[in-house]
């Protein structure tokens, strides 16, 4: 209320103790009661109003529409999902729409960039950031730790994550189940599939590649899980 009253009070104080602004304001009210109700108690009045009536209406049809920010999405296509893959993909969608919306909002040129670019942009951003928490003295140590284990992450999810083939693409099994269904047709069509030597042991190769590759990458996954939980009260901006 200090740049409201101001203007139009005469001899309004700048400073004053905490204690003394109710004695400020009873006597200015006394002394200018009609200037104190037009630049003190409407403008209140107005804007209890305007949250009231507009903004609070809006945000409650927001909140329901393009802002609903009360549950985890996770970027998946519509259909059933596991809760495992639910809990993989929620907090690692929570993580990079943090860095990407959160992060990003305060650079004016962020948003026209081509979407190549973007990547390396924000990994530049945050870096110029965490080297600012650590030049200045008055932050601590956990806060640019915190930012440069998002950081970290975030690059692990742009550059690894999103990579991944499907660990049967990746071993070479779908190309060998279409070799199979070419070179024994009528083979594929049994309910238990008998491959000749030596397809019967590159396919028993193949699938124990695919079981270890599972294994690894979801013992990946899961440690990055753990540290985005651990560095989830610095997600917020």
């Amino acid at each position: 209320m200090i740049s409201i009253l101001k203007p139009w009070i005469k001899n309004w104080p700048i400073f004053a103790e905490w204690n003394e602004w109710d004695t400020i304001y009873s006597k200015t009210k006394s002394q200018y009661p009609i200037r104190y109700f037009l630049f003190h108690d409407l403008p209140i009045a107005l804007a209890i109003w305007k949250r009231k009536f507009i903004t609070d209406p809006i945000w409650w049809i927001k909140y329901r529409t393009t802002h609903q920010s009360h549950f985890l999405k996770t970027g998946l296509e519509p259909g059933y999902y596991d809760y495992d893959t639910l809990i993989e993909k929620g907090l690692i969608y929570a993580l990079k729409t943090h860095v990407e919306t959160e992060n990003s909002w305060c650079y004016k040129e962020y948003d026209r960039l081509p979407k190549e670019e973007k990547f390396n942009f924000i990994v530049k951003k945050l870096q110029e950031f965490i080297q600012h928490l650590k030049d200045e003295k008055e932050y601590s140590t956990d806060q640019w730790v915190s930012e440069q284990e998002k950081l970290d992450l975030y690059i692990w999810v742009k550059t690894i994550y999103e990579n991944w083939k499907e660990p049967t693409e990746e071993v070479g099994l779908d190309s060998f189940y279409e070799k199979m269904k070419e070179l024994f047709p009528d083979e594929n069509k049994k309910l238990f599939v008998e491959y000749p030597e030596p397809y019967d042991t590159q396919y028993t190769e193949l699938v124990k590649k695919n079981f270890e590759l599972e294994e690894q990458r979801r013992n990946e996954v899961d440690s990055m899980l753990i540290r985005i939980v651990k560095i989830r009260h610095s997600l917020w901006f």
